[in-house]
């Protein structure tokens, strides 16, 4: 098979995808662009790359590539992502392909105008120890509840010195994405949701909570928090097991089972990724499923999917924004 040409638009740092494409056999690293002079030419020493770029319009004409992965900042992925589309290469996006819904459609519609393959990169789904929790979970049947946390202390860290407004406006389809994905990818599409949020420390929404019916049937609860320490935790529960993914500073480095009245580690099958957190099988999926013409679904989610993400996290925010409001379904009266 001939190798995937890619090009990378944003090369990171640290590498993220780079070692996965650089280990994958069936994708070529063709040309690599970054605004970032030092840190392009080290990526290209890294990987071997000596066609770089500090402007991609010139990569693409240049490199010609079979695909492009844009990996530029939140705020100009749509403008990057929908020139390539429109220009008709294969595309990876990484998460959030936009900043709204209104975006990720907007990119839909070019890739669905030009006949152009697309893959946003929520890479949760492509994570080993959630490989491994839903192989576990599937002799159990349907969880009857999966409960996502993102904690994550970007406006203490942050508050408006890095990003503008209208990222720190839009956490949770930003970066807590993730996790909507996540509750969305193992619990199945949503029906109803109650959500509540606040201003505690910043005139930005510090925290946004939701719970989630599952049109299957389940329920879905998200909690996240923008002023605490970075952990990230995911519980399934089902039929007799409970499974409890978690990590601190990383995304999720523990799992465990309780099962038949024990807890038993969750371990991820052996395989020959690169990293602990699901590049490697995230962008083998991508380039496989481009070079034999096979769609990204369901375990990778094409931009019509990434529509439907974004949209679920429009729809946590308007719920949490009318949560303490007098039409809120239940309230407390009095003390207890």
């Amino acid at each position: 098979m001939t190798p995937v040409r890619v090009a990378v638009i944003g090369v990171g740092q640290p590498f993220h995808h780079l070692p996965a494409l650089a280990g994958i056999e069936e994708a070529a690293l063709a040309g690599l662009c970054d605004i970032n002079e030092a840190r392009l030419r080290e990526a290209g020493r890294t990987y071997g790359v000596s066609a770089l770029f500090t402007e991609y319009r010139a990569m693409l004409d240049a490199v010609k590539p079979d695909a492009v992965y844009v990996l530029t900042s939140v705020a100009r992925t749509v403008e990057v992502a929908s020139e390539c589309l429109d220009r008709g290469f294969a595309c990876f996006i990484e998460k959030p392909p936009g900043i709204t819904v209104a975006d990720t459609r907007g990119l839909a519609d070019i890739a669905r105008r030009r006949g152009v393959a697309a893959m946003a990169g929520f890479n949760r789904r492509f994570h080993p120890l959630v490989t491994a929790a839903r192989s576990v979970m599937a002799g159990h049947g349907r969880p009857s509840s999966v409960i996502a946390e993102w904690w994550k202390p970007l406006l203490m860290d942050d508050m408006g010195r890095t990003f503008p407004p209208t990222v720190l406006n839009n956490l949770v389809s930003v970066t807590t994405i993730h996790s909507v994905d996540t509750l969305r990818f193992l619990g199945g599409e949503v029906d109803e949701i109650l959500g509540v949020t606040g201003r505690w420390y910043s005139p930005y929404l510090d925290a946004v909570h939701a719970m989630l019916r599952f049109r299957g049937g389940g329920v879905g609860v998200l909690l996240s928090d923008y002023h605490t320490t970075k952990v990230e935790r995911l519980q399934l529960h089902g039929r007799g097991v409970l499974i409890d993914l978690h990590g601190t500073g990383t995304p999720y480095r523990e799992g465990r089972v309780f099962a038949s009245g024990r807890w038993t580690p969750l371990t991820p099958a052996a395989g020959d990724r690169t990293d602990p957190d699901g590049f490697f099988d995230e962008d083998r999926h991508f380039i496989r499923c481009l070079a034999e013409g096979r769609p990204f679904g369901p375990d990778g989610a094409d931009l019509d999917d990434a529509v439907q993400t974004m949209a679920l996290a429009d729809a946590i925010m308007t719920a949490a924004r009318q949560g303490w409001e007098e039409r809120s379904p239940a309230r407390v009266e009095g003390s207890l």
